[in-house]
């Protein structure tokens, strides 16, 4: 009974449930949300993804000590909103004269007609003057108007980290022993099927490969090509 309940809940495709070679793994048969039938004979499977962290607010929540956090959160809504609209606008000239928005080369504008030029320009110009004129108040608020305030938002976030990843290893990661400088790049000529023309040349190769090539014709060492040659 045990053995028919494995296989109705196996989720394979083949008849009879899993292979009797792997009755001994562990597998959730009764996989919970985020899972699919494929996924119980492979659970190693990575369904999930870490959520990640929210951005820093650099406005801190109205107060008695921070009375204009809420006009100067509306003023970054109007500037973001000022964004948006301006490029919404560099849009509408991409489309009227049929140029992809997403491949617009922003720093030469002369491949573009005559008539878009002009209009293109000054779009961009007041697009990248209203970016400007946010990214000032931001930085504004952040490292002057509530530089404390986000000083301690970053120290939190920081031992947040801290907590679920653990601490940063010390010291310096195992080196090779091998140095950049010492690494010399040679030009070769590769055939048709990806080997080097030529090969090595004689003074490039290494020890064991010199001591190979004394061994005989056959690459085998003197005292394998004298004992074969006794047995024959």
């Amino acid at each position: 009974k045990e053995t028919d309940d494995t296989s109705s809940k196996s989720g394979t495709i083949l008849e009879g449930g899993v292979d009797q070679a792997g009755k001994n793994l562990k597998r959730d048969l009764n996989p919970g949300p985020g899972w699919s039938k494929s996924d119980m004979r492979h659970p190693h499977k990575v369904t999930t993804q870490m959520k990640p962290l929210p951005e820093l607010e650099i406005i801190p929540p109205f107060s008695a000590e921070n009375k204009e956090a809420d006009i100067d959160r509306d003023k970054r809504k109007m500037l973001t909103n000022n964004v948006n609209m301006m490029q919404i606008e560099v849009n509408k000239i991409c489309h009227r004269f049929k140029i992809p928005p997403a491949t617009l080369d922003k720093d030469n504008l002369d491949k573009y007609p005559e008539n878009a030029r002009e209009k293109l320009k000054v779009a961009l110009t007041c697009v990248k003057n209203a970016e400007r004129t946010l990214t000032d108040f931001l930085d504004f608020l952040k490292n002057d108007k509530y530089s404390i305030w986000n000083t301690e938002q970053q120290d939190k976030r920081d031992e947040l980290l801290k907590s679920m990843i653990g601490e940063q290893p010390k010291g310096k990661p195992h080196a090779s022993g091998i140095r950049e400088e010492d690494i010399e790049l040679v030009d070769a000529q590769f055939d048709a099927e990806g080997k080097i023309i030529g090969g090595v040349r004689e003074e490039e190769r290494c020890l064991d490969e010199l001591e190979e090539g004394e061994d005989g014709e056959d690459g085998e060492p003197p005292a394998k090509v004298g004992r074969s040659e006794s047995e024959g």
